[in-house]
């Protein structure tokens, strides 16, 4: 079949959704699958068309007409993607749900080659506006199916959405197993690790807050925060507050294959997010068998089983982070324990074989109900 992946940023731009797309992508066209992605421009100088593993991939200014509210420039965009999608004649649009303004040329080119959608979504829509009246509103309504990878989300979604019905899957996220064993577990200098973007929603603040506390208990420890984002100035300054100065490391954004290597320095990994659905780094970092200290919201609880993986807290709960980190520092056998079972839980529950295989099997079954629903149209 062909398949037009419709995401916010694509690989070399660094993310979860992209982590994902750099391996999902040619494991589609291993099987067979004729791929082509579609992704806005972002911070990086890249072409408009290039291609990853053989994979075309097409970039637009997406963003930046949508913020500008640049008449030609949208006009330009709306016919660009509407050839390119009456050349490629795809079988299914699979789109990834990031700014829902993204969402805004999918609307304008729906009859360009009419084909069924399929709405991924990786984010937390409990603050977005989903009235009918808004262009969240309107992708919602003119998508066949939707997904997510947590049940969180999902139930939001049929809450804001109930006409969707019974059109809704999860699919856990997958990745394959990072090639470096898992390291032990090192204790004599703690090394406590976070990732992802350097947003408020991600909650590091929170974990700074929380390392400090337990400095006198545990002085050799480290905190180590990698990641890029608009807050990276703000929380270097509250580390430098906390006096954490040499306990504290800020490497930036770290390139996906890197991942596997970091977190096998770790001895705990702590995901303090406010908001989220199901954070890339909590399959890596169980897939690396590191236990996980995380915040009780979104997705995290399907990802992380508290007391057994690792450990659930209250969201921006610096007393509860700092108690969380202390008891498994201080208990090593439960701390292995933890990372142990937290591997053996993503081998099976998060593979990269199921993922692939769960969505090539919804691909097929959204195709022939799009098909269906055509031939039982009037003319």
């Amino acid at each position: 079949m062909k398949i037009l992946y419709w995401t916010s940023l694509f690989w070399p731009e660094i993310g979860g959704i992209e982590a994902i797309a750099m391996n999902f992508l040619p494991a589609l066209r291993a099987s067979g699958h004729e791929v082509i992605a579609v992704a806005s421009h972002g911070s990086l100088k890249l072409p408009d068309k290039s291609v990853y593993n053989d994979i075309p991939v097409y970039r637009y200014h997406i963003l930046n007409a949508l913020w500008k509210k640049d008449p030609v420039q949208l006009i330009r965009i709306t016919r660009q993607i509407a050839n390119l999608k009456r050349s490629f004649q795809p079988d299914i649009v699979h789109m990834l749900l990031g700014p829902p303004s993204l969402g805004y040329f999918h609307l304008q080119t729906m009859n360009a080659y009419p084909s069924p959608t399929l709405l991924t979504i990786h984010v937390d829509l409990a603050n977005a506006r989903t009235g009918s009246d808004t262009l969240l509103g309107h992708l919602l309504q003119n998508v066949d199916w939707i997904t997510s990878d947590a049940y969180a989300t999902l139930s939001h979604v049929r809450k804001i959405y109930p006409q969707i019905g019974e059109r809704l899957t999860v699919i856990h996220n997958g990745f394959p197993m990072p090639k470096p064993e898992p390291a032990a577990l090192q204790f004599e200098e703690p090394h406590i690790v976070c990732a992802g973007r350097l947003v408020p929603e991600k909650g590091f603040d929170i974990a700074i807050y929380a390392f400090s506390q337990i400095r006198k208990r545990f002085p050799n420890a480290h905190l180590t925060i990698a990641g890029d984002g608009p807050l990276r100035e703000g929380l270097e300054e509250l580390a430098d507050e906390q006096g954490l100065n040499g306990h504290f490391h800020f490497p930036g954004a770290v390139p996906h294959e890197e991942i596997p290597a970091l977190l096998n320095t770790a001895t705990l990994v702590v995901i303090p997010s406010r908001q989220d659905s199901f954070p890339v780094v909590a399959v890596e970092a169980a897939q690396m068998g590191r236990p996980i200290i995380a915040s009780c919201i979104g997705g995290l609880p399907e990802a992380i089983v508290d007391g057994e993986t690792g450990l659930l807290v209250d969201a921006e709960d610096v007393q509860g982070f700092s108690a969380a980190i202390t008891r498994l520092l201080g208990d090593q056998a439960e701390a292995r324990r933890m990372g142990q079972a937290a591997r053996e839980r993503a081998m099976t529950l998060f593979s990269f074989d199921r993922y692939v295989d769960a969505y090539d099997g919804l691909y097929a079954k959204v195709i022939a109900r799009f098909g269906d629903s055509q031939r039982a149209s009037p003319l």
